[in-house]
């Protein structure tokens, strides 16, 4: 199983309180049909989450790692599946499945699980959609800035599963895009109202 180097922070940045309380080891996934991306963060309160150890692996291995796992985790943070359309393919169910698996693998440890948009939501303050896109290696630049790594995690499936764990936390640019949106609102309601013209 790959391991990562020691990620030692250049700098202590400032890192905002747990929206859970976790003390011990965080498990980070991102799964995927045959494959999934993996990362081990050491979380203590108050404290910026210490990047231990990371990788992508086939899914068999990750779940074997989980099982080995149950008295070593406290918490498995996975980014789950979403069908567009209501529709869900070959790739997204095998995925669906593999998730099932690691629950099966770690029972007894508490599992958390979210989509992709609240992920890039919680760690960039901006939401998927038209004209606001954000790229695999926006994401890991951002990992590599909020925890002050001297080099981004890869492979990017490591980075997306780091990004997994790190959404326990609420960080301010969260709240930065929840008040911008919240003004936005206000100024809708503000602007006068057209009258409709007598036909």
């Amino acid at each position: 199983m790959s391991k990562s180097h020691k990620s030692i922070p250049r700098r202590r940045p400032t890192w905002p309180e747990a929206t859970v309380p976790v003390d011990g080891l965080v498990l980070g996934l991102d799964p995927g049909p045959t494959e999934t991306g993996w990362c081990v963060l050491a979380v203590r309160p108050g404290e910026v989450p210490a990047v231990l150890e990371h990788g992508h692996d086939l899914n068999d291995k990750v779940a074997d790692m989980i099982r080995r796992g149950r008295r070593r985790f406290v918490l498995v943070a996975v980014e789950g599946v979403v069908a567009f359309g209501g529709r869900a393919n070959g790739a997204l169910l095998r995925t669906a499945q593999a998730i099932g698996r690691f629950k099966e693998a770690g029972r007894g440890i508490a599992f958390q699980e979210m989509n992709r948009r609240a992920v890039m939501i919680h760690l960039t303050g901006i939401a998927t959609g038209p004209g606001a896109k954000v790229s695999k290696a926006d994401m890991q630049a951002t990992v590599q800035q909020l925890l002050g790594l001297s080099a981004p995690i890869r492979p990017q499936h490591a980075n997306d599963a780091c990004c997994a764990g790190l959404v326990l936390w609420g960080h301010p640019r969260v709240q930065q895009v929840a008040d911008a949106e919240a003004e936005r609102q206000q100024q809708r309601k503000a602007r006068p109202r057209r009258r409709k013209s007598a036909a």
